[in-house]
């Protein structure tokens, strides 16, 4: 959850714990496919606990506002933990998994204090945003500077030779994402224009007039379509054609937003473009049917937790209605 609120990015997420992570775990005694599994659903959390990119491009493209968005991810994504946790916990005491040597208070207290100067990074983008001090693209910008004032001076793992590969892969990253954003706006008008969103919500405002019964349809529909798009470019698509739909039902664009990016997310595990089952697979030496097999659980714990988040948007909605 720690690496999530800083990295936002769950294939990033994966990858970084899958190398780190899964041998440690193994050094421990637990099953390489239980280590990897864990690992990549833990990636689910990257894009829902803020800052999130997920957040920001569906924000951009509805009009909720995204510190909003940040506040709201904060809920749902310890749901999504606490979902996992449970699992976790039940599978060790099922199958006696071994038990590591209880970190002692001053070992907690050390660990907690060195990373909270990466700590502030999330903060300040979540705080700048919140309190007026900073739109969301300021926030980001100080953010950087203070990850590498923090990456440079306190860590010092950062060097002044690592920066052009850093520019590099942020170059390419947002090339891509304008890229996508510039293709779909185009395919937006084109769907507007043959009027395919007027036509998919008069059908599916034609099943039902039950706001329950069309989240349900909602979520199915999110999740086949997150088992073959990649997230962001699901989002620029969908979100244009969803907006005007949840109006006429009467749900929070904000507590919708949550919904379709967990949606989306999972999709990042199932086959048969589960980027994260590649990656985790790949990187953590294990045969992807494995790995499929062992996150089965994981999905389970993952959908009930989406169920919770879908019909009691008032939990989510709480912490931004009570800053707002």
């Amino acid at each position: 959850m720690l690496l999530a609120s800083i990295i936002g990015s769950s294939t990033a997420q994966i990858a970084l714990m899958s190398r780190v992570m899964v041998p440690s775990m193994e050094k421990e005694g637990y099953p390489k496919e239980f280590s990897s599994a864990t690992t990549a659903t833990a990636g689910l959390l990257g894009p829902i606990i803020s800052p999130s990119k997920l957040f920001i491009i569906y924000g951009v493209g509805s009009g909720a506002s995204i510190g909003s968005m940040f506040l709201a991810g904060v809920l749902a994504g310890i749901i999504l933990a606490l979902a996992f946790i449970i699992l976790i916990g039940y599978m060790g005491w099922k199958q006696k998994w071994p038990t590591s040597k209880k970190a002692t208070f001053t070992e907690m207290s050390t660990s907690f204090v060195k990373v909270l100067p990466a700590l502030l990074v999330p903060i300040i983008i979540i705080a700048g945003i919140l309190s007026g001090a900073f739109t969301p693209t300021e926030s980001a910008a100080f953010a950087c500077i203070v990850a590498l004032i923090v990456g440079f001076f306190f860590y010092k793992e950062l060097k002044i030779k690592d920066l052009p590969g850093v520019m590099i892969n942020t170059t390419i990253s947002t090339a891509t994402i304008t890229m996508l954003i510039a293709m779909a706006n185009l395919f937006g008008w084109m769907l507007s224009f043959e009027k395919v969103p007027h036509t998919i919500a008069t059908w599916m405002t034609s099943l039902s007039d039950n706001p329950i019964v069309f989240l349900l349809i909602v979520n199915i529909f999110l999740l086949i379509v997150g088992m073959f798009m990649d997230g962001i470019a699901a989002l620029i698509i969908l979100v244009p054609i969803f907006i005007p739909i949840i109006a006429s039902y009467g749900i929070d664009p904000v507590h919708f937003g949550v919904i379709i990016c967990i949606n989306l997310t999972i999709g990042l595990l199932t086959p048969p473009v589960g980027t994260g089952l590649y990656i985790a697979s790949a990187l953590g030496n294990v045969k992807l049917e494995s790995l499929s097999r062992a996150i089965l659980p994981f999905l389970a714990a993952a959908f009930i937790a989406l169920a919770i988040i879908t019909y009691w948007p008032e939990m989510v909605l709480w912490l931004p209605n009570l800053l707002k």
